[in-house]
């Protein structure tokens, strides 16, 4: 059942990236369609989590900040880049950031990793990498100093978008007073709480930038955004803390990879490549092998 959820989750996250691309096409900016989903997303969760509000202490607000900010930062630094340097490693870095809470998880959570699971985590990280290598647009980093901002702006992107499911896993087994852990208690409201932070961060940014846009591409990628968010997060903070960090985080991207790279050929009419090819194939791999 967990590895149908699994797989399930990343079919989902393909929805998100479809939500990011049709706001893409109304000019509309990534944060304001992210915007939407937060705003639906804390309303949602704040119910969900009905029965969680009398766990609820300054460290679940506390850490559903901090998720929230360095998500918002993450995206921010993301729009840097594709303004210094090109999409394809970009693109990459937002892929790879599963790859920490792998890390945090197996070194210092102890979580065993099969041989087949490793395995898996490198057909996810090949998938990546043939999808990064096939993707294409923004400027060029033609000075030595714009290739070491960039580079800087790279490892920025990776460490800030991964702190939100690296911290979910500590929260995962970090007990609360009850004996409980934060997810079990307040899961639900933890995800309400980064929703609000990450709004509040993005609708002050685009007040302060004046970039508001509102059109049809905006709600349609807002929706879908909202649905994705929503549904993916919820399956999270039910499974999370029963399953490992490599079966949850690596086979869901490796689900989403494939379900974008045949979303991309049928919906949007993208040219299947050599690179979509080995895109497909690693993605295929690395669910087969992740159990």
């Amino acid at each position: 059942m967990y590895i149908a959820l699994t797989v399930f989750i990343g079919l989902l996250m393909t929805l998100n990236g479809i939500g990011y691309k049709v706001g893409s096409m109304g000019r509309v900016p990534s944060i304001q369609s992210g915007l939407f989903m937060a705003a639906s997303g804390m309303i949602a969760f704040a119910l969900f989590g009905h029965a969680e509000w009398q766990f609820c202490d300054w460290s679940v607000i506390t850490a559903g900040a901090v998720f929230g900010l360095t998500t918002y930062i993450g995206l921010r630094l993301l729009r840097i880049a594709l303004q210094v340097g090109p999409l394809s490693p970009a693109w990459c870095a937002v892929s790879l950031t599963f790859v920490p809470v792998i890390c945090y998880s197996s070194w210092v959570l102890h979580e065993p990793m099969s041989i087949w699971q490793v395995c898996a985590l490198a057909f996810t990280i090949g998938s990546i990498v043939a999808a990064s290598c096939g993707a294409s647009g923004g400027a060029k980093t033609d000075s030595m100093k714009a290739k070491i901002l960039y580079g800087i702006l790279l490892i920025g992107i990776l460490f800030f978008i991964s702190i939100l499911n690296v911290g979910l896993k500590f929260c995962s087994v970090h007990l609360m007073s009850n004996g409980q852990t934060m997810t079990q208690n307040c899961g639900k409201l933890l995800i309400c709480f980064t929703y609000i932070f990450m709004a509040l961060s993005s609708a002050a940014d685009l007040s302060l930038r004046r970039e508001w846009k509102f059109n049809r591409y905006f709600w349609w990628s807002g929706i879908m955004l909202s649905v994705s968010g929503i549904g993916a997060y919820w399956i999270i903070t039910f499974i999370i803390d029963k399953v490992s960090a490599i079966l949850l985080f690596a086979l869901s991207n490796a689900a989403t990879i494939l379900g974008t790279a045949i979303v991309s050929t049928l919906i949007f009419k993208e040219k299947r490549t050599l690179s979509w090819y080995f895109t497909v194939i690693f993605a295929v791999l690395a669910i087969l092998f992740n159990r």
